[in-house]
């Protein structure tokens, strides 16, 4: 590995630990709409290297400017895959809802997001050529689902969910993609990229959801009184450095 020289304070800022890598490098990246990105690298003598697949850290360890931006970040991801989740299981009750079934199992219906979506689909067909009550509920699916796919639901939930996200202050909203078909991707976006995604995420849900109304078991909180939602309930993680240096959360008081 070549080193940075002389220098003690540039190496201790720029000199990643001896991973065994075979060379390393200062790096540039100059990206669209952004200023440059300074980095250290450390190579393997590999013939293909992708950037998009590159394992991403802070010397040091993360800083507290690295925890705020992951603030935000980690907000965003959450409520999508906290959205995405709703979507599948809605799409399971719809389609024990539509089979008449008299058994309100998960089990039964235990598939990923696209199965889940083909048998729904298969399912809004079957009452399309049944009764009259059949068809508007097999229309009201195949309506719904049409408006998911046509807004891009599960890629916007894959997209945040099976990406490997930078969550690093310095590199902001920056993701690698690797879809199961074409080529890896190195993703930069910005946080209202992803808060419209969530937002697509939650009414696709909601719109779902709909769909077995009142022939599922509901559970409800009861309404806030005003004081409740100014006391609020939110808990917030603070990160914290452990004697071993790995960061972990350490969780407030209530506010």
């Amino acid at each position: 590995m070549n080193k940075l020289g002389d220098d003690a304070s540039l190496a201790d800022r720029w000199e990643p630990p001896d991973t065994g890598g075979d060379f390393y490098y200062r790096v540039t990246m100059d990206l669209e709409g952004r200023q440059p990105i300074e980095l250290s690298a450390s190579v393997p003598d590999m013939d293909l290297i992708e950037m998009s697949s590159a394992r991403v850290t802070r010397i040091g360890g993360a800083s507290p400017r690295d925890w705020r931006y992951r603030r935000s970040l980690y907000y965003y991801v959450g409520l999508i895959t906290v959205a995405g989740g709703k979507v599948e299981a809605a799409m399971k009750r719809a389609i024990l809802v539509g089979k008449a079934t008299r058994e309100g199992q998960f089990a039964l219906v235990d598939e990923t997001w696209t199965g889940l979506e083909k048998r729904l689909r298969n399912t809004a067909k079957q009452h399309l050529a049944a009764s009259e009550v059949a068809i508007g509920w097999g229309q009201a699916v195949l309506t719904t689902l049409d408006w998911g796919r046509e807004n891009r639901a599960k890629e916007r939930r894959d997209s945040a969910v099976h990406a490997y996200w930078w969550d690093f202050a310095d590199v902001e909203w920056m993701r690698g993609r690797f879809p199961r078909t074409g080529e890896e991707a190195l993703w930069v976006g910005e946080a209202e990229g992803l808060r419209r995604d969530s937002q697509v995420l939650l009414e696709f849900a909601e719109r779902l959801e709909s769909l077995s109304g009142p022939h599922w078991l509901n559970l409800y909180l009861p309404r806030e009184v005003p004081e409740d939602k100014e006391r609020g309930s939110f808990i917030e993680w603070i990160p914290v450095q452990r004697s071993d240096d790995s960061a972990t959360g350490e969780r407030a008081e209530e506010h």
